[in-house]
């Protein structure tokens, strides 16, 4: 824990080697991985998954290593994650999703990544804030204006889907009623 926390690469691939515990948690309930990503450490991210480090692991709060590299505005670390298929509809215990994490902790290009993923733009936390709502709260209205933008696509898209099905089973109707005259 120890070497990835200080970044020490070779030193932490030895301890692995050595059938180190990369499940292991210090007093804070946190594994190795979550060091690793906070530090924005891509090359540690990957030697712990190759140890089959959890990439879902959480803590008391339920936060993930991918909640804790976008708290930390760990870019390379969070992309390591991502294509690692960490889960980014993941919610902690109080039901922030990780876009709600980016809009109050990230940068505008992690908030870019993370809708271009699909992530729920509209989901809610317990209180009822949207990420929307938590970019506001910190001033960022560069991710409030991704986050509307991404938000009147969907409804745009979904409004689309609906009147391509609608014309769908109208056509059907049409088509059945002239082959019952037939």
């Amino acid at each position: 824990m120890l070497a990835v926390n200080c970044q020490h690469q070779n030193c932490a691939c030895i301890l692995l080697e050595h059938n180190a515990n990369p499940h292991l948690r210090d007093m804070f309930n946190h594994p190795a991985l979550f060091y690793a990503a906070m530090r924005n450490s891509a090359p540690l991210i990957e030697i712990l998954l190759s140890y089959r480090a959890d990439i879902e692991a959480s803590d008391q709060d339920g936060i993930t290593p991918l909640f804790y590299a976008i708290s930390f505005k760990s870019q390379k670390a969070m992309e390591c994650l991502l294509k690692n298929q960490a889960n980014i509809h993941a919610v902690d215990n109080c039901g922030r999703t990780v876009l709600m994490a980016a809009a109050e902790h990230g940068t505008p290009d992690m908030v870019k990544i993370l809708l271009e993923q699909k992530v729920n733009v509209f989901a809610r936390d317990t209180h009822g804030k949207d990420a929307e709502g938590y970019a506001v709260s910190r001033g960022s209205t560069i991710i409030q204006q991704q986050i509307m933008e991404c938000k009147k696509e969907t409804i745009e898209n979904a409004k689309q889907k609906k009147e391509r099905l609608e014309n769908y089973n109208l056509a059907g109707k049409s088509l059945q009623g002239s082959l019952f005259l037939a």
